[in-house]
């Protein structure tokens, strides 16, 4: 399928597997997929910061702080009883790092909060809300990962890949002078609390290590340099993404649950966020299937061929 939609991806049996990277046990694995084009890594933040020159340039104005509250502006709408009232967003209020309040009016709003996506949301009474299409919440919470840096002067050297283990574990090069990059995925009894950002390190000694030892024998020798932990977007009902117009509130857009992969979803979600405010419709990629709406209906989405 990803080599119908474009991208290169080879499988490497384990005798190919075993020509290409030696330094692997292949013992438990019978094939490996490879991307021959268009993968690798760069710096988010460079990314980042490349955007935010541009929008600069453009004349967006950024305000640093922190959302307080949303204002409602109240309209009688129709009911089989005749009319009701109903809140909708009108503005907003923000606590500048200056200690000022800063007051947004808004034609459209779009929650891109990732893991403090959900509170943004009560804010707008999503979740809390009389109305039936206010009373499901955005599903979208904090979890925590640990990233850490290792040295091994004997790894595989200048030709390693990303790779992910079939445990869960991944790993690749950081440079050139022998470090590495690695993490796992906690089992549920081991989810980490996201209180703070404190960084469990018997997590790589019980879990990590020991996968990457196993997987890649000569990291026999590694060292721990570094470490730190960052949150991710976690949509807790079917770990997918949320895009689009909020049921309730037409001009609340939700663009979340992007998880480990935001930076890669990034650009892709933004355009399509674009593309429902400026032409009222999605117009590269149709991504109606992530909608809100999809709670209302207990509407799961999964993967075909995930395990």
């Amino acid at each position: 399928m990803q080599n119908e939609l474009g991208a290169r991806i080879k499988f490497l049996t384990k005798d190919k597997l075993a020509q290409q990277f030696p330094w692997l046990n292949l013992q438990d694995v019978e094939v490996g997929s490879y991307g021959l084009q268009g993968e690798g890594w760069f710096d988010p933040w460079l990314l980042i910061k490349s955007f935010f020159q541009k929008n600069i340039s453009y004349g967006v104005n950024y305000i640093h702080g922190e959302l307080d509250r949303f204002n409602f502006k109240s309209h009688a709408v129709s009911s089989g009883t005749g009319y009701i009232d109903k809140k909708f967003l009108d503005s907003a209020v923000v606590n500048g790092e200056d200690g000022n309040e800063y007051g947004i009016k808004f034609s459209h709003v779009i929650n891109c909060a990732g893991p403090w996506a959900g509170e943004v949301a009560r804010k707008a009474i999503i979740g809390i809300g009389s109305d039936v299409d206010l009373a499901f919440p955005l599903p979208v919470t904090p979890r925590k990962r640990f990233v850490y840096v290792v040295n091994c002067p004997n790894g595989p050297g200048l030709e390693t890949p990303v790779l992910i283990d079939p445990a869960g574990v991944y790993f690749r090069r950081e440079g050139l002078g022998g470090n590495y990059i690695c993490g796992g995925t906690p089992s549920e009894e081991r989810e980490p609390s996201t209180e703070d950002l404190s960084i469990d390190y018997s997590f790589f000694e019980e879990a990590v290590k020991p996968q990457l030892e196993y997987r890649i024998p000569t990291l026999k020798n590694l060292k721990l340099k570094s470490a730190w932990s960052c949150y991710h977007d976690y949509n807790e009902f079917d770990e997918n993404l949320v895009i689009g117009r909020h049921p309730f509130h037409n001009n609340f857009l939700f663009a979340n649950g992007l998880g480990g992969h935001a930076v890669q979803h990034s650009i892709g979600v933004g355009r399509a966020i674009a593309e429902l405010i400026m032409a009222e419709d999605y117009k590269s990629i149709d991504l109606s299937k992530f909608g809100f709406d999809r709670f209302l209906r207990n509407d799961f989405i999964s993967e075909e061929m995930r395990t």
